[in-house]
């Protein structure tokens, strides 16, 4: 197999049997480019200088700054961030910091032949840069270096599947669907009008979504997905309609 012909799934197929003991892992990521430093001291999010936030040229400059005084290097990376709140079939209690990052710099063929590949059909299953997706994540060992130096698999993570939310994801797996605060939400639309979890907070929600649309009837429904964890768009459609239609009560 060459490096034009490599197919990530075959890959991963083939190497299966070496173990390491990566299952996949079903959570919310975010895609980001930009520069670490190999400075010492620095958290794994310290390191790291978003070149969308910053501009490419400025978050160069910084990750320069932060390694000249130990002279230390910096390199160009992709950094794909899982969130440890929001990661559905895995416990993440003994994480040291809320979010696990995984950088690829780009010229390493873990980028080029594992990530990559993945990242480029994640975009065309609907995966959006620059924000907050919901996916199963899988791991191969890496091409270069399957090995760490105390022997253990070096696994690197790609995109196996992309969800369209919280919910599409947590149905995947078999786990009840929640938002934020681990409350389980009603998978029926009809349901957030008579469900009660004792402060009758679902109802009250349900109304202020249909209040919004009676405020603003342009407010757009994709943005209320995006924005309320946990939402689904056939929830956010449910509470438009009512409020387009005045003569129903509620």
């Amino acid at each position: 197999m060459t490096e034009d012909t490599f197919d990530i799934m075959q890959f991963a197929d083939d190497t299966q049997s070496e173990g390491g003991g990566a299952r996949p892992m079903t959570c919310k990521v975010r895609i980001d480019g930009g520069y670490v430093s190999y400075a010492p001291g620095l958290s794994p999010q310290e390191r790291f200088f978003s070149a969308a936030e910053y501009g490419k040229d400025d978050a160069h400059e910084m990750a320069k700054a932060v390694s000249a005084p130990h002279g230390a290097s910096t390199s160009p990376v992709v950094r794909m961030t899982v969130y440890k709140n929001a990661v559905l079939d895995r416990d993440t209690s003994n994480w040291k910091y809320d979010t696990w990052p995984h950088d690829y710099i780009t010229w390493q063929s873990a980028y080029t032949e594992v990530f990559l590949p993945s990242l480029k059909k994640a975009i065309e299953d609907g995966f959006v840069q620059a924000w907050d997706n919901w996916v199963r994540l899988e791991f191969v060992p890496d091409p270069y270096k399957p090995k760490r130096n105390d022997g253990t698999t070096n696994n690197r993570a790609f995109i196996a599947e992309v969800y369209r939310d919280r919910n599409a994801a947590a149905e995947a797996v078999g786990v009840a669907v929640s938002d934020e605060t681990g409350r389980e939400i009603p998978s029926e639309p009809a349901q957030w009008v008579s469900v009660d979890d004792g402060e009758g907070s679902w109802t009250r929600f349900f109304n202020s979504l249909i209040d919004t649309f009676k405020a603003n009837p342009q407010a757009s429904m994709t943005d209320m997905v995006l924005s309320e964890g946990g939402v689904t768009l056939e929830i956010v459609m449910a509470a438009k309609s009512i409020a387009d239609d005045e003569s129903m009560p509620f």
